[in-house]
């Protein structure tokens, strides 16, 4: 282990034994193989809230996270996980994301912000704090997204309500199929 990974996983192990005096790496025990199972499942878990924009599942998955076993959580591959995590929902939502912000920026911003903390249960409500905004913009901007083609048809109509038109010549024109603009006019219109 090189010296500045020493003072990676130190600097990650104190948060989670609430002990200042952790200066030293020392290897940690070894946990049940069902932890690091229940470490994976959460990883899948995790990676699917974010790709789906479930922020209750997110949040969930947090706490069950952060009530791990210390021995668990100060592992390496712990840390990896938890930074693999944050890597994963900016490269997922990277196109969104630079609709109103530099990614890099943004996650330079969010890793600054939960690095400062001191403690699990403060690292743990920093995470999920700021991936709750996040969550919040990516949402919205992807329900902006969906409505679009709603607004371009409803624009369409009103500039040629004189004209014939036809469920086939509005879906052309927002680029859909006439099936799909139907559900999806109806589903937003009622």
């Amino acid at each position: 282990v090189s010296a500045r990974e020493e003072v990676c996983i130190a600097a990650w192990s104190r948060r989670f034994v609430d002990n200042d005096g952790i200066i030293l790496y020392k290897e940690p025990e070894t946990p049940p193989s069902r932890y690091m199972e229940e470490l994976q499942n959460l990883a899948q878990r995790i990676r699917k809230a974010c790709e789906t924009l479930n922020y209750k599942e997110f949040g969930d998955c947090i706490d069950a996270f952060f009530r791990l076993p210390v021995n668990v959580l100060v592992l390496k591959e712990t840390r990896e996980l938890c930074m693999s995590m944050i890597d994963e929902f900016f490269t997922v939502h990277r196109k969104t994301i630079e609709t109103f912000g530099d990614p890099a920026e943004l996650k330079n911003e969010l890793l600054y912000s939960i690095h400062r903390m001191t403690s699990a249960a403060r690292y743990r409500d920093a995470i999920k704090e700021q991936f709750s905004k996040l969550f919040a913009q990516v949402a919205e901007y992807s329900d902006k997204q969906s409505k679009r083609p709603i607004r371009m048809a409803i624009q369409y109509i009103e500039q040629n309500y004189k004209n014939k038109i036809t469920l086939n010549t509005v879906a052309d024109e927002v680029n859909l199929s006439a099936v799909y603009l139907s559900h999806i006019f109806k589903k937003e219109t009622g």
